[in-house]
């Protein structure tokens, strides 16, 4: 997938890291370098070529993760850190020491949907997000739908969606979400809503999804990987889709579906 891409992989176990090899990276068509009987090899291989990140095993023979992780990074500041480990370890604090490189923890056994994840945060693979819109609200991650078990989380995620990467401000989301709402308990759902969201974003691994600000939220349109009905509806000439129904369960949907009515109004003479 990106051949530009260079890591390395340090693990002594030569069954894990076959594994993780061929599973995993030649899929990935991502260049390689793996080190199993002498993990300080990598320390000079660092040295001599660019290497944007490292999968490194905590727990090795010779030096352990953690020691070969600061000496990768004296070498190179950049370099991007996924530790490796079949064993419990204190997360935060080595997240704090590690905080301008760390991307990822990954446990053995590994699990391809996992190893996929870091792959995600170090930006060598991107989710493919779609957005219903055409009925019901449905978000799907990879073709998997997410499930809200707060249905007001999920559905200021689809009015943030409508503004199109336009700033959402409190005040209007709480006037549209909640509008017969005291407003200090609106306020409280509302932030309680942006709480979930955000749980929820994180959990695929899509955190920068959506620009959380005070008292504020926007769509992020740096996202590539974006296919939305009703975006794509409005910006194809010959789509068709359109069924009459938009966002059926929401009540402010009105105006936009007035937009798309008007289309098809249009389309449907046109043929």
């Amino acid at each position: 997938m990106n051949k530009d891409l260079m890591i390395i992989i340090v693990d002594d176990e030569l069954e894990a890291l076959t594994h993780f090899l061929y599973q995993v990276v030649e899929e990935k068509n991502i260049c390689y370098k793996f080190f199993n009987t002498n993990p300080l090899e990598a320390i000079d291989y660092v040295k001599k070529h660019a290497v944007d990140a490292a999968y490194l095993d905590i727990r090795m023979a010779t030096i352990n993760g953690l020691d070969l992780a600061r000496e990768l990074i004296k070498v190179n500041p950049s370099i991007k850190i996924v530790f490796i480990t079949a064993f419990s370890f204190d997360e935060k604090q080595i997240r704090e020491e590690f905080k301008n490189n760390l991307v990822d923890f990954v446990y053995k056994p590994f699990n391809y949907e996992r190893i996929k994840k870091s792959f995600i945060l170090l930006g060598i693979e991107k989710h493919i997000l779609t957005f219903q819109t055409f009925g019901e609200f449905n978000f799907l991650v990879d073709n998997h739908h997410v499930h809200f078990v707060s249905k007001k989380s999920e559905e200021l995620l689809a009015l943030i969606l409508t503004f199109e990467g336009k700033l959402l401000t409190m005040e209007t989301a709480i006037n549209l979400l909640w509008p017969f709402k005291e407003l200090d308990l609106a306020k409280r759902l509302y932030r309680d809503s942006v709480y979930k969201l955000r749980q929820k974003l994180n959990e695929f691994g899509i955190a920068n999804l959506v620009i959380f600000q005070r008292g504020a939220t926007r769509l992020n349109t740096d996202f590539t990987n974006i296919n939305c009905d009703y975006w794509n509806y409005l910006n194809n000439k010959e789509d068709h889709s359109y069924n009459g129904y938009f966002l059926t369960s929401y009540s402010w949907n009105k105006p936009i579906k007035a937009l798309l009515d008007k289309k098809k109004e249009i389309l449907d003479e046109e043929i």
